[in-house]
């Protein structure tokens, strides 16, 4: 429950702190006295946007902080989600500076607008006259109709069963999709593979063959150079010839002064000879293929257009490329399987589906009847005697996240009337106590928030607006219940009780929120009951509320 707010330099409010107990508490206030400036401050909480309106002294920071009582643990999760510190109170903070500029808090951790609201909307509940315009909402009535009659987990269930669906249906889209424009491209894919595939890039090493034909192109460089060295080394009068004739020189003297020239002089010879047999064989491995050579040119050729053409830069990548167009292929082969299989789970899960919507709709015509009855009984108290409730509930033609129903909540407020739509048949003072019987029971079904009620007595008086006051008083016996009001049948019932009243001090216009005692209270209601001049009989008839 909220605890306490504090509000300063908002609008007309230069400071309040407002400490708020259990129970049904009412607010009230001449109108224009600033009791929808109360409202616009707890919109903050709430993570509404800020208005640079709303600052009353641009020189001062404007600050909302609200202190909620948790009472359990449920929100534990989100605290550790998010990264906040857990407190059982927990303090939310909305700061705005004077350039505009908004900052969001829960516990003094920042936190984005979005999360803040997140966490507030399960806190505290504004009901207005809006609230009356979403029973226009077919989606809003079902919603409605499911938590009254304790549906809501059933419908979760159902609800995520059919977008599993709705999911496995669009990826079945989609690969239909795909296969159509795969088998578009399927001739392409295949011809592309069939031409990377006479590369065998898997066997061969084009790096190697580029190498050797690199070897080739060097063939007459190398054949000019070793005829040059072997023209000087065995042609007449070459150096071969030469070392001979002093070989033979050398002979013929062989003698002690000779024979180590000798020695040395016939390792050159030998060696100039085994250099001549050396270029002799390598003169035979420059004997070149013209079949071989045509046949590397062509592979050659061949792998260089098809890096061109498919804008790569080597093998490895030409290798990726092929794979790429092999699982475009096996893609196209496979599809229809896939597809078979995706269609028979479709078929499998929308028979699930149709069965658990119908379950649903079977229950929802169960327990329609009650709901109905509960609500006739209720608006009753409220002294619409004659008014009949229908939940009209018919199959829709095809099944949606809310399973099978169409629902449309018909009214009407007399005896040998034909209930029609509520928008079309319920006056503002009916739509406000039929809203007021919906948030009366809702609060006995789920674990609503803190509520706030503003004007839900409008258009309703004497008997009835005592009514609505005792209705919001027993709501405040399950949770935490707010009015704003102008009836003192209903102020009367508060546990609590707030006046907003504005006040011209020092030149300037400030609102201000008190909390009332009992005789502040009599007075306020005798007030309310008979303007500006209280009377005598307006104190005793306000006594008189106030002891019911």
């Amino acid at each position: 429950m909220l605890k306490q707010l504090s509000i300063r330099n908002f609008a007309l409010i230069k400071e309040a702190s407002l400490n708020f107990d259990n129970g049904f508490t009412v607010i009230t206030g001449e109108t224009g006295s600033g009791k929808s400036i109360l409202l616009g401050a707890l919109n903050l909480i709430l993570g509404n946007r800020a208005d640079l309106s709303v600052i009353r002294d641009a020189d001062l920071k404007t600050t909302v902080e609200a202190e909620f009582e948790l009472g359990d643990d449920r929100f534990k999760g989100f605290f550790e989600e998010n990264d906040i510190d857990y407190f059982q109170n927990t303090i939310i903070r909305r700061e705005i500076n004077g350039q505009g500029r908004s900052r969001a808090f829960i516990n003094d951790v920042p936190v984005q607008l979005n999360v803040l609201k997140l966490l507030a909307e399960q806190l505290v509940n504004i009901h207005s006259q809006y609230h009356t315009i979403e029973l226009r909402d077919p989606a809003y009535q079902l919603d409605l109709f499911d938590a009254l009659v304790d549906l809501k987990q059933n419908r979760k269930a159902y609800t995520h069963a059919y977008h599993r669906w709705k999911k496995l249906f669009a990826e079945h889209a989609k690969l239909a999709k795909d296969q159509v424009e795969l088998n578009s491209q399927l001739d392409y894919n295949v011809f592309q593979l069939a031409e990377l595939s006479e590369l065998k890039l898997h066997e061969t090493d084009y790096e190697s063959i580029a190498n050797e034909l690199s070897s080739f192109e060097k063939v007459d460089i190398y054949k000019q150079m070793y005829g040059q060295l072997e023209e000087l080394l065995v042609s007449d009068n070459a150096l071969v010839d030469l070392l001979r004739k002093g070989k033979s020189i050398l002979e013929k003297q062989n003698g002690p002064v000779t024979a180590a020239i000798l020695e040395r002089w016939v390792s050159l010879l030998v060696e100039s000879q085994d250099i001549s047999h050396e270029i002799e064989r390598q003169q035979e491995k420059l004997e070149v293929d013209p079949s071989k050579l045509s046949q590397l040119i062509e592979v050659n050729d061949l792998f260089n257009k098809m890096l061109r053409k498919h804008g790569v830069n080597s093998q490895d990548e030409l290798l990726d490329v092929m794979k790429s167009f092999e699982e475009k292929v096996e893609l196209s082969s496979n599809f229809d399987t896939r597809l078979l299989e995706m269609s028979l789970e479709l078929e499998r899960q929308m028979a699930q589906l149709e069965l658990v919507a119908k379950e649903l709709h079977t229950l929802r015509l169960e327990r329609k009847v009650a709901l109905e009855k509960n609500i006739s009984f209720q608006l009753e108290e409220l002294k619409l005697n004659d008014t009949q409730v229908e939940f009209q509930i018919s199959l829709s033609e095809k099944l949606n996240e809310n399973g099978c129903d169409d629902l449309v909540l018909l009214f009407s407020p007399n005896k040998g009337m034909s209930p029609k739509a509520i928008e079309k048949a319920a006056s503002g003072g009916e739509l406000s106590r039929f809203m007021l019987v919906i948030q009366l029971l809702l609060s006995k079904k789920v674990q609503l928030p803190t509520i706030i009620f503003d004007e839900i007595d409008t258009g309703v008086s004497g008997d009835v607006a005592h009514r609505v006051g005792k209705m919001l008083k027993a709501m405040g016996e399950e949770m935490q219940v707010w009015a704003i009001t102008h009836l003192p049948q209903v102020a009367a019932q508060g546990k609590q009780h707030f006046k907003v009243q504005k006040n011209n001090a020092n030149e300037e216009t400030l609102t201000k929120i008190e909390l009332l005692d009992e005789t502040e209270r009599i007075m306020e209601i005798a007030q309310l009951m008979s303007g500006k001049d209280i009377t005598d009989a307006a104190l005793i008839n306000a006594r008189a509320l106030m002891n019911q």
